[in-house]
């Protein structure tokens, strides 16, 4: 994420480099050089001749973050250590991009429900988007699985707006979630040579590539359109019968049932629910 009012940017300084106190001066009345702090050979006197320049210095009317900290954790790669570290948050950081689902699922669904009938199941729920919707509709199941496994995104804007191309890296780097996806994109959608996080088609590739590695549930479908709908509203029906389908999809090219027509399945007489009249 780029884009400083979006992002937490995190720095990790070796302590030697920049924690080094001032080095002592000579002895009086010799020419010995400096020695460093420690006693580990000669400092450099000059040193002196450098200070901060004005882009290092506050600034009036600049908006001011703050220090969290200090903070410690125990090492197991340095074992018996303990590092304290300080962490430096921008006065213009924003939080995860989790406000939508908690929107949705904290507040749109409890409104919803008071109206309608809604199974809590979360297998039974599922959410679409396009373009920003698209990616608003990915980040509510992949925050909260636990109240939406079923997605369909349009288009969806997986590209550098609020920091929307990670999430093939956050896909990777997390434990594989009970959601099953479909993508629709197409190769014309605001293709960006040379500025690959602003790549829409690109960027919705990344991501069905590593859902696709990680084992998800995952379909997708790449046409010839622009940015917009017209593809995701004609193939609509079918992506919505792939999402609800009952039964797992086979990869196994020997197996015959996967791609053979399948014909509704009659019930058996026996468990047909009869009532008394």
């Amino acid at each position: 994420m780029k884009n400083l009012s979006a992002c937490l940017a995190v720095f990790l300084f070796a302590a030697d480099v920049f924690a080094q106190p001032a080095a002592p001066a000579a002895a009086p009345g010799t020419n010995a050089p400096p020695r460093r702090a420690g006693g580990r050979g000669p400092g450099n006197s000059n040193d002196v001749f450098y200070s901060l320049g004005p882009d290092s210095k506050p600034r009036d009317g600049m908006p001011k973050g703050k220090f969290a900290g200090p903070k410690s954790i125990p090492s197991e790669i340095f074992p018996g250590t303990t590092h304290t570290y300080d962490v430096y948050v921008p006065a213009q950081y924003d939080p995860p991009t989790d406000k939508y689902a908690r929107f949705t699922v904290e507040e749109l669904m409890p409104a919803l429900k008071k109206d309608y009938n809604i199974s809590p199941d979360p297998e039974l729920h599922g959410t679409m988007g396009a373009s920003s919707g698209g990616i608003a509709a990915f980040t509510t199941a992949w925050f909260r699985p636990n109240a939406f496994r079923k997605m369909i995104s349009i288009v969806g804007s997986f590209t550098d707006i609020r920091g929307g191309y990670i999430f093939p890296e956050q896909v990777a780097a997390s434990e594989k979630k009970p959601i099953r996806i479909f993508l629709q994109d197409g190769r014309n959608d605001n293709r960006a040579p040379g500025r690959p996080n602003n790549d829409w088609f690109l960027q919705n590739v990344r991501l069905k590539d590593a859902l696709t590695q990680k084992g998800y549930d995952v379909n997708y479908s790449w046409g010839m359109n622009n940015h917009g709908q017209k593809m995701g509203g004609a193939i609509f029906p079918e992506m919505m019968r792939w999402l609800w389908r009952d039964q797992p999809v086979s990869t196994d090219p020997s197996d015959t049932v996967e791609r053979s027509f399948r014909h509704p399945v009659k019930a058996p007489a026996e468990s047909v629910l009869k009532t008394d009249k």
